[in-house]
């Protein structure tokens, strides 16, 4: 007997349940990447949050592993789900807790609980979790704790993971998940992040489950970092360096001007000139790449900062090679762009005959006087002042960092009374809240963000900070207090923005990062974090027209200005 096939149409509501039947299909079992992250989620949040686990009383990076292990046996949102519920519970039944109200005093723009509505979960685990978060200010504060002193995050309980293995896919998650959960809830600078933390997760996920190798993890972990954009957050392995900082040369090397680099100097001038390349010329791409991509993927993505600025110090690294050959391009003084292949060499031995751009000469006029403070000490600023008591202005070249004199050494010359130059905003016990305003920042010190006295002596002319890249944290700090003094005026280019405290974290592989503990502001409101110092006069170089001594002459014409 024959069989006929039909080709009636599907009716519409024939379609309706094949969708719902498909959907059903695909969102009940949702992906391991997925599945991974609302596991490191909840596994976070409990651990700062919950009344009982916050104690420390259980060892929870152990806990990661058993739950997880437990984790890749479910397959459907309702069993994952229900896992949850039965894993919470199993800490004891969770008071109902009003949750508390935080007045203009606190600072509450880092809270970010968007993740309880978005992962699958149902009512009553959401429910669960929210009573859980209203009383978050009830939880213990084992694993992070805020001593009164200084009102910033100590870690010292975080000893790392004994018989951590990278070739373990759930160690590998508790790296990652470890590190993003101390930067959801104890980052104060978070919200001032260029991205979403919650979508460099779903970027990192990846990255972590495929990192089952050091050298990957190494570069996994480097990758996290560069999120947070802080220049505090320096981490260097002998894997990173050799995939950043390869062990050949070209016979010169320059500085990054704008995002070309310009050829500063050689180690041997009888090999630069084989080249053809001439001091003071301009590399504006590397083989066939831009400065500034090339400078990024081969350095940037594996380093913390804050700003272009910050990064650019580091342009010289893009000279550094792997290869036996690399191609420049380059404009010389014609203006004219030109490929050159140049031979990278480990050394230059036997050919050594050193030559640099020729040194900025700057003529300071006998009327103004000029400090560098990365070496002045207490003795230098009180004969400085001395000495120049009666100039018309003195330049402090703050590019560098200054650690042998206080805030109260330096204001004492430059403030006719005490004055607040910094704001700090620090953490509280409870996750995602800061207290504004903190000025605990320093410890001991009664209110430290302020200086100076009264004094008919201070320093009454033109005063010039000079700032760059190169200025960073300490000497930010110290910028601020000069930026307090009357008269002055700030010259140069974006700092690193990290003015604060720094503070360090044991990841579960016993690896230690460090980050900003604090927010730093001036009194108006003004954020540091990343911007840097706030600039007066900007000296915009131009690489094809390279004056070393621009932010000299800029000085100069600010103090000569009527």
């Amino acid at each position: 007997m024959c069989k006929f096939i039909s080709t009636t149409k599907p009716t519409t509501m024939r379609l309706l349940a094949l969708f719902l039947l498909f959907t059903t299909a695909v969102f009940a079992k949702p992906n391991d990447t997925a599945k991974y992250k609302t596991f490191g989620l909840v596994w976070g949040f409990l651990k700062y949050h919950h009344p009982e686990i916050s104690k420390g009383k259980q060892n929870w990076d152990a806990e990661f592993i058993k739950q997880f292990n437990t984790l890749e046996t479910l397959g459907t949102t309702d069993e994952i789900n229900s896992f949850y519920k039965t894993w919470i519970n199993s800490y004891g039944p969770v008071a109902d807790v009003a949750p508390k109200t935080y007045g203009n005093e606190y600072f509450t723009q880092n809270e970010d609980y968007r993740w309880f509505e978005a992962s699958g979960f149902d009512d009553g685990l959401k429910s669960l979790l929210l009573k859980i978060k209203n009383g978050k200010h009830t939880a213990a504060n084992y694993y992070v704790k805020i001593p009164k002193l200084t009102d910033l995050q100590d870690f010292s309980n975080e000893k790392g993971f004994e018989g951590f293995d990278v070739k373990l896919k759930s160690h590998r998650l508790l790296n990652l998940f470890s590190f993003w959960n101390v930067t959801q809830y104890w980052n104060l600078n978070k919200y001032l992040f260029d991205e979403d933390w919650l979508t460099v997760l779903d970027k990192s996920l990846p990255d972590f489950i495929a990192a089952d190798t050091q050298a990957k993890m190494d570069l996994a972990k480097a990758r996290l970092y560069h999120h947070i954009q802080d220049s505090h957050c320096w981490f260097m392995t002998d894997e990173i360096q050799k995939t950043i900082l390869p062990t050949l040369y070209p016979p010169f090397w320059g500085q990054d001007i704008n995002d070309s680099i310009v050829i500063t100097g050689t180690p041997s001038k009888p090999l630069l000139d084989k080249t053809g390349i001439a001091l003071g010329d301009v590399i504006t791409a590397v083989n066939g790449k831009p400065v500034k991509q090339a400078l990024f993927e081969r350095v940037g993505q594996y380093l913390s900062y804050g700003n272009e600025y910050r990064l650019r110090e580091r342009g010289v690294w893009l000279l550094r090679s792997a290869s036996e050959y690399d191609t420049y391009t380059v404009v010389g003084k014609d203006a004219t762009p030109r490929d050159v292949r140049v031979q990278q060499l480990s050394s230059f031995e036997g050919q050594l005959q050193r030559e640099d751009l020729p040194a900025p000469k700057t003529a300071f006029p006998d009327d103004v006087a000029y400090l560098w403070m990365g070496t002045a000490t207490k003795a230098d600023l009180k004969k400085f002042f001395k000495d120049n008591a009666n100039k018309k202005g003195v330049i402090l070249d703050m590019r560098n960092y200054p650690d042998k004199f206080t805030v109260e050494d330096l204001s004492g010359y430059l403030y006719p009374e005490k004055r607040t130059f910094a704001v700090f905003m620090a953490p509280t016990k409870t996750p995602g809240i800061a207290e504004k305003n903190n000025q605990a920042a320093l410890g001991f010190i009664d209110d430290p963000l302020a200086a100076g006295s009264s004094s008919k002596n201070y320093y009454k002319g033109k005063v010039i900070l000079l700032v760059d890249n190169h200025t960073i944290s300490q000497s930010e700090f110290m910028g601020m207090c000069v930026q307090a003094a009357p008269n002055c005026t700030t010259v140069g280019t974006p700092t690193a923005g990290v003015v604060a405290n720094v503070v360090q974290y044991t990841l579960p592989d016993k690896s230690t990062v460090d980050y900003t503990g604090y927010q730093a502001f001036y009194p108006d409101g003004t954020v540091v974090f990343k911007k840097g110092l706030k600039i007066d006069i900007p000296v915009g170089q131009t690489a094809l027209h390279f004056n070393p001594g621009l932010i000299y002459e800029k000085a100069i014409e600010v103090i000569n200005a009527q």
